[in-house]
């Protein structure tokens, strides 16, 4: 009995531990998404105030 609840708590933290993993590489994802967005706004903005 002791043996199954210690390995369903050793499971239930590494399935957390897969979902902060999941979580993190969704962040950077999204980090990198922000950046790529926001330097090409800057490129847009740039190019119209050379138009002028």
């Amino acid at each position: 009995m002791l043996y199954s609840k210690r390995f369903s708590a050793l499971r239930d933290v590494h399935m957390i531990q897969e979902d902060m993993f999941r979580v993190n590489k969704a962040a950077a994802l999204l980090h990198d998404i922000g950046i790529h967005l926001e330097s090409k706004e800057n490129s847009d903005l740039e190019k119209n105030n050379r138009i002028r």
